[in-house]
């Protein structure tokens, strides 16, 4: 992606206002069509989630669950919720710090919630 606004200060230094972003990526400088070999990466912000909300459904799933926390996108990346190691059945993004998910049928335990937003994974609620 490409800087929403840079400025060059010295043959080595330049500062680049980042676009909107997730997970992490590489850093190249480009003057006069020479490109810089791709050797930093920047990395956005890992999701946190701070509660999830109900915290239990039926065995037969379709239970609609909120996460809450933050870092979950400031446009929608498409997140994707897990109870365990299971893709919820749907997933919505409302916000930054909201999405919603759907359970699929399961047994009756107690399981981790995670989301992860285009290659990063956030912080399980146990």
């Amino acid at each position: 992606q490409v800087c929403k606004s840079s400025h060059y200060f010295s043959d080595t230094s330049v500062t680049c206002e980042t676009p909107v972003g997730a997970g992490s990526q590489w850093v190249y400088v480009q003057v006069a069509g020479q490109t810089s070999a791709a050797n930093v990466a920047f990395i956005y912000f890992t999701p946190v989630i701070s509660s999830v909300y109900p915290l239990n459904g039926p065995v037969t799933g379709g239970t609609y669950i909120t996460i809450l926390g933050r870092y979950f996108g400031p446009i929608n990346f498409s997140p994707v919720a897990y109870i365990g190691f299971t893709v919820g059945a749907v997933n919505i993004w409302t916000s930054d710090s909201s999405i919603q998910t759907q359970t699929k049928a399961g047994k009756n335990t107690k399981l981790d919630v995670r989301v992860r937003i285009t290659g990063t994974s956030g912080v399980p609620v146990a």
